[in-house]
């Protein structure tokens, strides 16, 4: 029971006890009243009685006598009247033994009331010639005790029922309220949700309570806001560079080096700058380090994609990593770049009219990553042949040719539209050999020969043509058929997906009892594209039920977990690290790992490590705080 039902009980039964007090006390004192009353009227009645008795006793007539007793007698005051003749010693006598009308028996026996008796002779002169005796009906007290209580009874319950209404609602206000906002605002630090204040009540020991709270929410607050400082400060420092804002090279390799793991269709673009000791010795570093900002500007405007990634390689070296279609020509991009350099000696920026070369070539699918950045020298060796501000696009003529954009387009609408896929799940686990905590879906399909393609060759295809919807809804169809599963699964949906209304329809129709076992996955980089759509998303996948968790995290250079202020605001249910920050266990990503992961927990959201595949490498990461790791470790473990 609550403390303001308690305390709420505690005061009713107090004024209950009170009232019946009073209203006993007033039954008692009125009972004393009424009898006193009837014991005048009764002995008023016998003077009365005697005085017209008198003329008939001497001589004595009997029938005037009992006429007159009878004319005096009234059965609603008196019990009986009796006269006693001394002449020849007859009583005269009436009674009225009848119980008072309306008045329950209970209430006569509860309230006893002693007849009121009197008595006097009857006197001829100075002979006494009879006795003449009166009782009181105590029935006539009893009624008129009666018709008091039942007031009195009316009077203080409808008190009762007003001072209970008071009473609710003065402990709503002192008691409840204060106390509902203090269960409320523990409810918040436990969602580790520091925005909560609570109003100062009026009542003292609250008051201090309250103070306690507010003062310990702040402080859980303004340390969660340090550690995403400390974590932004520390990202920034490990993984940027601090002239241009851009990737450092080491960032960028580890990215390359992921990206390329995963088998993702990517090109690389290299833009050098040249004369840089020409331009500080004449022009001042200023000078070199406008042109270096306004550089990086022009890749930023040509190469606008989310996916794209732009670092820095050396003094002079930038480098582009594109997601591209297969034998997809860069040419037109790089050429619109070298305009953009052109247009920078014009506005004064750089001061020499020849100020970079620019090259690109696509990653081969068994190129290491000496192989990319061999060919990318050479081709900018080759470009700077040909004059101001060259470029080269330099395509893998030794490959056998790929299919085409829309070939690939058309192939994948055909194997989605008969639900052809291959589905194959990759478990997350907390330890070795432990039971998954879900299994997340990977699909792919099969080309004209049989041969098997999983979705990392052909996202690009997805993402330009806007074909992820329809992949999403497939995998999700072929999810029902398949169900129910005794492990949660996870699916990852695109941004089409997320921006879409029919896939939310084809959520809405996975039944209820279901959709705890199908968790949203959903890349980082999606908060930066559309944030407002993965807000309105997220609220509808709460709505529904389904539990979400955000992926890639770690590795993006605009909204991403450096800040972590969205996160409370959407509050996945897990997060999950990029794979480029889990491969390279060094010192400079367990940092960022910790930092992750310290920040994470001030929120109760676990952490999750991708890509995991040595022993070593999965210690590393458990001893910065990860709950859960996922990778080949895992079909090594289960082959073993």
């Amino acid at each position: 029971m609550t403390l303001y039902r308690q305390v709420l009980l505690l005061l009713l039964l107090l004024t209950v006890v009170s009232l019946s007090a009073v209203l006993m006390l007033n039954i008692k004192n009125s009972s004393e009243s009424l009898r006193l009353q009837q014991q005048v009227s009764t002995e008023s009645a016998l003077t009365s009685l005697g005085m017209r008795l008198a003329p008939v006793l001497q001589p004595y007539d009997r029938a005037f006598a009992e006429s007159t007793i009878l004319a005096a007698f009234d059965g609603s005051f008196f019990r009986s009247i009796e006269v006693t003749v001394f002449a020849n010693d007859e009583i005269i006598r009436k009674d009225n033994q009848a119980q008072p009308a309306g008045v329950p028996a209970w209430f006569t026996n509860l309230f006893e009331i002693e007849p009121v008796v009197a008595e006097a002779p009857i006197t001829n002169g100075w002979t006494e010639v009879a006795l003449v005796r009166v009782e009181g009906h105590p029935g006539f007290v009893q009624a008129q005790l009666w018709r008091l209580s039942t007031d009195l009874l009316t009077f203080y319950g409808s008190l009762f029922a007003f001072f209970s209404l008071l009473m609710m609602l003065a402990l709503r206000i002192v008691v409840k309220r204060p106390l509902e906002q203090i269960e409320n605002q523990v409810n918040a630090i436990e969602q580790r949700e520091f925005g909560y204040r609570i109003p100062l009540p009026r009542t003292r020991e609250l008051r201090q309570v309250v103070k306690a709270l507010n003062h310990l929410t702040g402080i859980l607050s303004e340390q969660f806001k340090a550690n995403a400082s400390q974590l932004l400060t520390m990202k920034t420092r490990l993984q940027q560079d601090p002239e241009t804002q851009v990737a450092n090279r080491r960032h960028l390799i580890n990215e390359l080096q992921s990206r390329m793991s995963d088998q993702q269709p990517q090109a690389v673009v290299m833009l050098s700058l040249h004369d840089r000791d020409k331009i500080r010795k004449h022009y001042g570093y200023k000078q070199w380090l406008d042109l270096m900002q306004q550089s990086v500007e022009s890749l930023r405007q040509v190469f606008s994609d989310q996916q794209v990634m732009i670092g820095r390689l050396s003094e002079t070296d930038f480098a582009v990593l594109i997601p591209v279609l297969p034998e997809q020509d860069l040419s037109e991009p790089l050429a619109k770049v070298a305009e953009h350099m052109d247009q920078l000696h014009q506005q004064g920026i750089a001061p020499l009219p020849s100020s970079c070369a620019l090259a690109g070539v696509p990653i081969a699918s068994d190129d290491s990553v000496t192989d990319v950045f061999t060919r990318l020298d050479q081709a900018l060796r080759d470009a700077e042949q040909q004059g101001q501000n060259p470029w080269l696009w330099r395509s893998n003529t030794e490959e056998q040719p790929l299919r085409s954009g829309q070939e690939w387009v058309n192939l994948l609408r055909q194997r989605i539209a008969r639900q052809e896929l291959q589905i194959r799940t990759q478990p997350l686990v907390a330890e070795l050999g432990g039971q998954p905590v879900h299994q997340e879906i990977y699909a792919g399909i099969k080309d004209e020969n049989g041969t098997p393609l999983n979705a990392a060759i052909f996202v690009p295809v997805l993402e330009q043509f806007d074909l992820g919807c329809d992949l999403d809804r497939a995998v999700l169809a072929m999810l029902q058929q398949q169900a129910p599963f005794e492990t949660p699964q996870v699916v990852n949906v695109s941004l089409s997906s997320i921006r879409d209304t029919q896939f939310l329809q084809a959520l809405a129709e996975v039944p209820a009892a279901e959709r705890s076992n199908l968790v949203i996955e959903l890349a980082e980089v999606y908060l930066s594209r559309d944030y407002s759509a993965v807000q309105s998303f997220v609220a509808v996948l709460r709505s529904l039920g389904y539990h979400f968790g955000v992926d890639n995290l770690g590795v993006g250079t605009g909204f991403d977990a450096t800040d972590l202020k969205y996160l409370k605001e959407i509050r996945p249910d897990y997060l999950k690290l990029a794979a480029a920050l889990c491969r390279q266990v060094d010192e400079q990503n367990l940092t960022l790992v910790a930092g992750v992961v310290n920040t994470a927990r001030n929120l109760d959201i676990p952490v999750y490590a991708t890509a995991v595949e040595q022993q070593e490498q999965l210690k590393a990461l458990q001893e910065c705080g990860i709950q859960g790791f996922q990778g080949y470790i895992n079909n090594s473990q289960q082959g073993g």
